[in-house]
């Protein structure tokens, strides 16, 4: 895919693969062993590019998620 690194692309699987899966920084960070700073740079870049949304739940913490995919998989 043009534009996604290998962390990237593993990252969009994981929410491809768990359509309900709701992701942080955090959890990125300690998925794949990186720094807080590139799992938040690879979370921003792929909702710039329109594959995750991005749900505040408070002024610190955003959820990363594919909403047409969480539609579809709740109405199923």
């Amino acid at each position: 895919m043009n534009g996604v690194n290998e962390r990237q692309a593993i990252i969009i699987k994981l929410i491809y693969d768990e359509p309900d899966l709701l992701l942080t920084v955090r959890e990125i960070e300690t998925r794949m062993g990186i720094s807080n700073q590139t799992a938040r740079t690879d979370l921003d870049h792929l909702e710039a590019l329109g594959l995750l949304d991005a749900m505040e739940m408070n002024k610190k913490t955003k959820f990363f998620c594919c909403l047409s995919l969480l539609k579809i998989s709740c109405v199923s």
